[in-house]
């Protein structure tokens, strides 16, 4: 128990930093990695990585790593990137902002006001509840806004997405192409 740093290296590693402000390092192979309570820094490196940062306010990144990753943020204010592969990102409770990266990702922002980016890649970015804004990158994106009044938009991409307002009074800025927009319920833009 305590603020710890741990260091997974090479191999397939199991860390958790437990109670704490935890600094957390995976190396390279496919790690299982948990934070459990504490405002966690998790770097999961290469590899086909799975991390649930828990309670608190989280940095999870794996950005430029190779592998795929399922990040978990659990509750909590997080800010998580996904790697060079696809990647399942799920910021749990909290204002969460989830970047793709590269890659076939599947972005969830669970409950609250959420920031997701879809960057490169065919995304799937789910807001579920809360006033989320959902960026989507180049590819085919699916952004679905769920419940509250949500911001979706694809603006000045050349790819097509497909936008779901879902509930809620909702803006959607499609791209530069021919897309696909269901409103859903409420007054949407």
């Amino acid at each position: 128990m305590g603020d710890d740093s741990l260091y997974g290296f090479a191999g397939g590693d199991s860390l958790d930093g437990g109670p704490g402000d935890d600094f957390i390092s995976g190396g390279d192979g496919n790690d299982s990695i948990g934070g459990s309570a504490g405002d966690d820094q998790i770097s999961p490196g290469d590899g086909f990585d799975f991390v649930d940062a828990g309670l608190g306010n989280d940095s999870i990144n794996k950005f430029g790593s190779k592998g795929a990753g399922t990040l978990f943020g659990g509750d909590g204010n997080d800010v998580i990137w996904g790697g060079t592969e696809s990647d399942s990102v799920d910021g749990g409770e909290g204002n969460d902002q989830l970047v793709g990266f590269e890659g076939n990702d599947t972005l969830s922002g669970g409950p609250g006001d959420d920031v997701l980016t879809g960057s490169d890649g065919n995304d799937l970015l789910d807001g579920e509840n809360g006033d989320d804004s959902l960026y989507g990158g180049k590819g085919l994106d699916t952004l679905v806004g769920g419940d509250g009044s949500d911001l979706l938009s694809k603006y000045l991409e050349t790819s097509s997405g497909n936008f779901h307002g879902g509930e809620g009074s909702d803006t959607v800025w499609g791209s530069e192409v021919a897309d696909t927009i269901y409103g859903g319920g409420g007054d949407d833009l």
